[in-house]
């Protein structure tokens, strides 16, 4: 999922996840944190609020299929009860627009 952000590095010696974003870059820790970083401060916001609904989609999936059904490209399968987002991913967002999961992070937000 969190694929949809951009370019994705995975150090297992490390520990982390790298998601390198335009103008910033996203870790995902091991041990379940997340830092976003970014040139400046409404970029970096923008970032971690793009994180927190990728990974609210992880979590919360409830497989329902809505976002398989909607993708244009259709890059989202289910397999093994999770979420795959294949090679033809553009990340055009469709899939959070109709996630049930990922609305309900806007209300974290204040959105």
């Amino acid at each position: 999922m969190i694929r949809l952000l951009g370019e994705v590095r995975y150090s297992e010696e490390l520990g982390v996840l790298v998601v390198q974003i335009g103008g910033g870059s996203v870790k995902l820790y091991t041990g379940g944190t997340f830092h976003v970083t970014a040139g400046d401060r409404g970029t970096t916001e923008k970032l971690f609020e793009a994180a927190a609904r990728q990974l609210t989609r992880s979590v919360k999936y409830t497989g329902c299929g809505i976002c398989e059904k909607a993708c244009p490209k259709h890059a989202i399968s289910f397999e093994e009860g999770r979420i795959r987002v294949g090679d033809e991913c553009d990340g055009c967002g469709v899939c959070d627009e109709v996630c049930v999961a990922v609305r309900y992070v806007g209300r974290i937000f204040g959105g």
